[in-house]
């Protein structure tokens, strides 16, 4: 599965971009607290191969190289967030 056509980079700002040593957790809540309309401004497309919908979000920010990649999933019943790290 493509990654770059499945997300867009999101920045979830300067601690973050500073390469600072966050767990997937506290990314979670950063992006919980800036993002709180997250799920109803998402862009979506049906991923044929893993038969479920794939969201993306896209920060208003202007974060180059924040070493996150965010791809919002939901899979009928059981909606998830997982971050891959970039790099």
């Amino acid at each position: 599965m493509n990654k770059v056509l499945l997300t867009l980079l999101l920045g979830v700002g300067s601690a973050a971009a500073s390469g600072s040593d966050l767990n997937d957790e506290e990314v979670l809540a950063m992006l919980k607290e800036m993002y709180p309309q997250t799920f109803k401004d998402l862009q979506g497309g049906y991923d044929v191969q893993q038969d479920r919908w794939i969201y993306k979000y896209e920060s208003e920010g202007n974060c180059l190289d924040c070493g996150f990649w965010v791809i919002i999933e939901d899979d009928k019943d059981n909606p998830a967030v997982r971050i891959v790290r970039d790099g």
